[in-house]
């Protein structure tokens, strides 16, 4: 099977055989995301490093993208980076996935995942912005205080401003309006 084909190493490089990194990418974490989705997985997940595996995979996709618009987009690379746009946003879902679940959420932003959220977001994309407004909405949406802490010390708050201000979408705000009463709805943060 293509999953048994996937390989993934400790630098979190990842190869299918016969594939592009973009085929890879695209394959692995339409996987990823879907699995996400089922609540029983989201832990086993977490627990197999998927977080570093998909964050790296986001990275990568950002990467091509900058590299595409640096060197001038003609149609193959307007292509290549709405493939990559999906792949990004996929990435993001899967991570907004894993915050559904309060055990996983924590795993998640330890990870290190809200700055390359943040760095995502600000790509200028409509649709990576309003995935990423998701995942900061859903991370905060938690009564754990030391979550919503290191999330403020990572930027969230500023993030979550400036992508309210920088976007006309009308549910990447409300996200960003959730996020932000998620994050003073508790007294400790407010300290």
């Amino acid at each position: 099977a293509l999953v048994d084909r996937m390989t993934f190493d400790t630098t979190m490089d990842y190869e299918v055989e016969g594939m592009n990194p973009v085929e890879a990418s695209t394959i692995a974490i339409i996987i990823l995301c879907l699995l996400s989705s089922t609540a029983s997985i989201r832990v086993l997940m977490v627990e197999e490093g998927a977080i570093k595996i998909v964050m790296n995979i986001a990275n990568e996709a950002m990467a091509r993208m900058e590299e595409n618009t640096i060197e001038g987009a003609d149609g193959a690379d307007a292509a290549a980076n709405e493939n990559d746009a999906d792949i990004v946003c996929l990435a993001v879902a899967m991570l907004t996935n894993l915050a559904l679940n309060a055990q996983t959420r924590s795993h998640v932003v330890s990870a290190g995942a809200v700055p390359v959220i943040i760095g995502l977001s600000q790509g200028g994309n409509e649709s990576i912005a309003r995935a990423c407004a998701s995942a900061l909405r859903g991370l905060t949406s938690d009564d754990n205080t030391d979550n919503l802490i290191r999330i403020m010390h990572d930027g969230g708050i500023q993030a979550v401003l400036y992508l309210s201000s920088s976007t006309r979408d009308v549910v990447t705000r409300r996200n960003c309006a959730l996020a932000i009463r998620n994050i003073f709805s508790h007294t400790d943060t407010l300290e």
